[in-house]
């Protein structure tokens, strides 16, 4: 009996009560013996709800990946640095590949990794990162940036293949989206509601990256917009409804212009192309939400949206950021055309700045001046194939759960894959290889039924 069927009957297996009690026991256990050895007994309580919680998620390991892709949106929060002495990523890494361990050998799912040819693409890709840290201008760098990619982004990938005959565990890494954009919402607009109308600030929990809960947030909207026509439940429909403002006022507010604008450009992919409501009703909802947007522009303070209307009021040159990445776009384009075949090695866009780790914040520029058209083709191979999947799933909508899926999530790389053209590198862009990890996994479910 699986957990699904185990919550509809108001029953739990044997396994599932063991795994319950052990995960208890080992918690309180542990924690005594901590807070023993460290003398911290006064943070006993916090350290065994922790662990606890740990223990449970190694259950549930599409949630410890959701956690894991999702680090740089909480793991600044005071409660997890005040834990222990170990990076939140690290930790959630860890902790997801142990989940996928009991996932496969104490419910008998074994292993399911797919080999396909986007993996194949991606491994190519791996490799050459590699191959160009032996020409590198920045090999240090270029050996911790190939090594992460390695780790980070191909495990990513290749992890929810594990789901490939669970596909409800692909609907539980959705909602969890949602919920954690929600939390982190609320959260937010709560601890920053008072600063908002006095200065300058960009919205995010807990002083994390503002792009990184930017781009959160924005996967949860794009997730409820995608799944809303889908959706059964009257109360879940109300309750996600009456959240999306929240939402989106969250993101506004993060003051992070390119998630915020791939949002709406997938936002627009989906009610134009994608969605099989009539031309009158795409256009309504479209002005609708133009005008929801825009009126928060007008209501909310203008401090809090100055990095959006500095663009149009003032000269872009005159803007630091704004005129920085410009420069850097500039900069990676040249480098590529003096160096046009395999670039100046993986990390070498640095050395070409004379910054540490700098990057030209476009994921294309960026594979183009350090690994050359040669990087950028198994890039675009792997990407491309990828999409290509999720396409020929969502012509075939009759497969119910497959394509009902499949929207959601081909949204959300579209979105993840513009956003990438304007910040971060690509190991900041690894919840992009996550997705397009599930793209797989539920293509190589349903691909028999076409």
């Amino acid at each position: 009996m699986n957990f699904v069927e185990s919550i509809k009957n108001k029953s739990y297996s044997r396994n599932e009560i063991l795994f319950i009690l052990i995960s208890l026991v080992i918690s309180i256990f542990g924690m005594i013996v901590y807070v023993a050895l460290t003398n911290t007994y006064n943070k006993i309580l916090i350290y065994t709800i922790v662990l606890f919680i740990s223990l449970i998620l190694l259950y549930k390991p599409e949630i410890c990946l959701v956690f894991f892709v999702s680090a740089a949106m909480f793991k600044s929060m005071p409660i997890l640095s005040k834990i222990a002495n170990i990076d939140t990523t690290i930790f959630l890494l860890l902790l997801s590949v142990a989940s996928l361990n009991i996932y496969a050998f104490l419910f008998k799912r074994g292993y399911k990794i797919v080999l396909d040819l986007s993996l194949l693409f991606l491994i190519l890709f791996a490799v050459w990162l590699l191959i160009g840290n032996f020409y590198s201008l920045t090999p240090e760098y270029g050996n911790e940036k190939s090594f992460r990619f390695l780790v980070f982004n191909i495990f990513v990938f290749i992890a929810p293949t594990f789901f490939i005959n669970d596909l409800m565990r692909i609907r539980n890494i959705i909602l969890a989206f949602i919920i954690l954009g929600l939390f982190s919402s609320i959260i937010s607009l709560y601890t920053n509601i008072n600063v908002l109308e006095e200065e300058y600030t960009r919205l995010s929990t807990y002083g994390a990256n503002p792009i990184a809960f930017s781009i959160g947030i924005g996967i949860a909207l794009i997730l409820i917009l995608s799944s809303f026509s889908y959706l059964k439940n009257n109360i879940i429909k109300t309750i996600l409804l009456l959240s999306s403002p929240a939402l989106l006022i969250s993101m506004i507010l993060s003051n992070s212009r390119g998630p915020l604008s791939a949002f709406i450009i997938a936002s627009l992919i989906y009610f134009l192309i994608i969605s099989k409501s009539s031309m009158i009703r795409k256009l309504l909802i479209i002005i609708f939400l133009v005008v929801l947007i825009g009126s928060f522009f007008v209501i909310l303070p203008e401090q809090s949206t100055y990095r959006y209307m500095s663009i149009v009021e003032e000269n872009p040159k005159n803007i630091v950021s704004f005129a920085s990445r410009i420069e850097l776009l500039q900069t990676a384009f040249k480098t590529f055309t003096l160096h046009p075949i395999i670039g100046v090695g993986t990390g070498g866009f640095a050395g070409v700045v004379g910054l540490p780790k700098q990057y030209p914040h476009n994921i294309v520029l960026e594979i183009l001046s350090e690994n050359g058209i040669i990087g950028l083709l198994f890039f675009l191979g792997f990407f491309i194939l990828s999409i290509l999947y999720a396409i020929k799933i969502l012509k075939h909508n009759k497969i119910e759960l497959g394509g009902e899926l499949m929207i959601p999530v081909f949204l959300v790389s579209i979105m993840l894959i513009i956003e990438a053209q304007f910040s971060g590198d690509l190991n900041d862009n690894r919840i992009l290889f996550f997705f397009l990890g599930i793209i797989l996994t539920i293509y190589k479910n349903v691909k028999n039924a076409i």
